[in-house]
């Protein structure tokens, strides 16, 4: 997935980005939202300095500064909500795949091989 390497040890992007230019947008890519932040508090953080949405919880925070996808590929904000929406259905929206499907009935399988494997050794 695209964004995965921005939304991963995030945080110390995020903070030099608010010292540079006292405040940082982060964007989620869950809720597809992005909000202003200009205080540290107001991130939150998981295991490895991965930022964390303060809405939904999720992991899938990407700060917009200059060098992010949602800086260098987007010229305003429309373009930047049309790609998390993009991001979005990649990664947590199911997709339908009935057409590859092939139905091999393991519902009636109950283990008779295995007992008969089972009673000859």
């Amino acid at each position: 997935m695209e964004y995965m390497k921005e939304a991963t040890n995030n945080y110390a992007v995020a903070v030099k980005q608010m010292k540079e230019k006292g405040m940082v947008e982060l964007a989620c890519v869950y809720c597809v939202e992005i909000h202003p932040v200009v205080r540290r508090y107001q991130m939150k953080t998981i295991a490895n300095n991965t930022l964390i949405c303060n809405s939904c919880g999720i992991d899938a925070i990407v700060p917009i500064v200059p060098k992010s996808v949602l800086q260098t590929q987007c010229s305003n904000f429309d373009e930047q909500v049309l790609k998390l929406q993009e991001w979005h259905k990649e990664a947590f929206e199911t997709f339908d795949d009935e057409n590859d499907y092939e139905d091999y009935e393991y519902e009636d399988y109950h283990g008779e091989e295995m007992k008969d494997a089972m009673q000859e050794i």
